[in-house]
C-alpha cells in the first residue's frame, strides 16, 4: 500500500528528482520520443511498453529501440521539448513544497532534466517562490552526482531523503546512504519500485506529510 514504510527516521533534508516526481511530464516525453522515432525511421511502441522498459540513464531506454548517439538524441530532444510547451506539476506539489518549507525542511533537486527546462518550468509552476537550496540538473547518471551534491549542501545522510519515481533513483539514494522514498506517480511501475526495496513507498509527494 502506498504510504507504507519500514521506519520513520527524522528527515530534515529532501533531495527531489524532478520528472515524474514533481513534474507530470511523462505524457509529453512519450509524445516527443515517438515523434523522434518516426523521424529516425524507428517503430513506435505503446505507452505501456515504453513505461515498462524505461530506465536511467535514459539512453539505456532509448537504445533498446533505436540506434542513436547521445549527443544527437539530446539535440533533437531539446529542440522538440521547447516546441511542446509546458508539462504541469502533479496535483498538490506546490502545497506540499510550501508545507515542507514551513516545517523547516531544506530541499534540493537532482535530475537528469536539462537545467534550461528546469528553470523555465519552476518559473511557470511556482513563480517567484524559492523552494530549493540548490538545483543539480543535467545529471546523466545520478549516482555520479549525489554524493557531491550532499557534500555541497552540507546534508547529513541519515537526515536526508532522496525522493524519486524510478529504480535508478532508489539505487542512487542507496549509493549515497540516504533514506530512499519511491513515488508511484512517474516513470516506473509499482512492481519495479517495490523490488528495488526503498525505505518508503508513497503514492505521490503529497504523502510526504505522513513521514515528516
Amino acid at each position: 500500500m502506498a504510504g507504507e514504510d519500514k521506519n520513520q527516521p527524522k528527515i530534515r533534508n529532501i533531495i527531489f528528482d524532478w520528472s515524474g516526481t514533481i513534474s507530470d511530464d511523462f505524457g509529453i516525453l512519450y509524445e516527443i520520443v515517438m515523434e523522434l522515432f518516426d523521424m529516425k525511421g524507428a517503430k513506435r511502441v505503446s505507452r505501456e511498453t515504453f513505461l515498462r522498459s524505461y530506465s536511467l540513464p535514459y539512453m539505456v531506454s532509448i537504445n533498446q529501440f533505436i540506434d542513436i548517439g547521445k549527443d544527437e538524441w539530446d539535440a533533437l530532444f531539446r529542440e522538440a521539448w521547447h516546441k511542446k510547451g509546458f508539462p504541469k506539476p502533479f496535483p498538490g506539489a506546490e502545497d506540499t513544497l510550501d508545507w515542507l518549507k514551513s516545517k523547516g525542511v531544506t530541499m534540493a533537486v537532482l535530475t537528469s532534466h536539462p537545467e534550461s527546462f528546469i528553470r523555465r518550468e519552476m518559473k511557470k509552476y511556482f513563480g517567484e517562490k524559492e523552494f530549493f537550496k540548490e538545483v543539480f540538473a543535467g545529471a546523466y547518471d545520478k549516482k555520479d552526482h549525489i554524493r557531491g551534491a550532499i557534500a555541497k549542501l552540507g546534508f547529513a545522510p541519515q537526515e536526508t531523503a532522496f525522493v524519486g519515481d524510478t529504480v535508478h533513483d532508489i539505487e542512487t539514494g542507496k549509493h549515497a546512504g540516504v533514506i530512499t522514498a519511491a513515488v508511484l506517480s512517474g516513470y516506473n511501475t509499482e512492481e519495479a519500485l517495490r523490488a528495488a526495496e526503498p525505505d518508503v513507498v508513497l503514492g505521490s509527494i503529497a504523502e510526504l506529510k505522513r513521514i515528516i
